[in-house]
Order: C-alpha cells, then structure tokens, then sequence
C-alpha cells in the first residue's frame, strides 16, 4: 500500500506510534493504493522461519491480506495506521479489473487489493485510523479484548 496523501508518523493517542495528514482531505477522496512494486509479501511459513524478535514484529506490522491470506508490510507509513471503531478510512474494493480502470486505476496498482478513501472529512493533523476488522485476518490477535 502506498499512502498518495501528504502525511508523517507521530505519537498516537490510540497507540504508540499513528499516521497524521499534513492536508485536509475530503469525504471519498482515495488516500492510499496497492502498489505493485512497493509492498513486500509473506506467507506465514516465512514469517514463522525468522528468530523470535523479528518474526513478532512483523506480526505486529503486517496485515493479513483477507483475500490472499498472504502477510503484507506496507512499504511506507501505513504500517503505522491504527485501528479505531470511529474509523476514517475505509476500504473500496472491486470486483474485476475493468471495475477498477474504471475508478482511475492504473497498470501499477493491484486492483485486488482495493484502494482506502475517506470515509468523511479529515482534517490536517487529523490520525488516519482504519477498521482492521474490515481486511486483516489477524484483527483478533492484535486487537485482543477490544475485537
């Protein structure tokens, strides 16, 4: 995933570290899409493979692809987006890759992984926060009690 808003990573109310806009962004306005060439991808076998440490860390930041069941660490700040029942981001998925041509979709983006939009006006200095519940697989573990 690549966030094509201006933002930056800061302290989170919600937890340790979040993802903040440096612009106002409008209701629908799409904030983030798959690259391609930008994400990197895992299977559980390979995230299982590395030494303790690390392998809890890319548990802790990566999100388990609902679709795919493969593990994806965003290559930019979006690995720092937090979940938050009162989210403001959501995902607009489709159905073929005509569906997504038609949004504005382009070769470099991989369509079936959907694009996020802003599910109302944000604000700048605003946290971008997400539903995990909506696209991960592992909401459970990382949410615990509050899933």
């Amino acid at each position: 995933e690549m966030l094509i808003i201006s933002s930056e990573v800061g302290q989170s109310k919600i937890h340790g570290l979040g993802v903040f806009t440096k612009e106002d962004v409008k209701k629908g306005a799409v904030i983030w899409v798959s690259h391609k060439d930008f994400d990197l991808y895992y299977t559980e076998e390979q995230l299982n493979r590395l030494p303790e440490v690390p392998r809890t860390n890319m548990y802790d930041h990566c999100y388990k692809n609902n679709k795919t069941g493969k593990f994806v660490l965003c290559g930019d700040e979006a690995r720092y987006m937090n979940h938050s029942d009162e989210y403001n981001v959501v995902s607009q998925h489709f159905s073929s890759e005509e569906e997504a041509r038609a949004f504005g979709l382009g070769d470099e983006v991989d369509w079936a992984e959907g694009v996020s939009v802003a599910a109302r006006d944000i604000a700048k200095g605003e946290e971008l926060t997400c539903d995990y519940k909506e696209f991960d697989l592992d909401a459970r573990r990382k949410l615990g009690e509050f899933y």
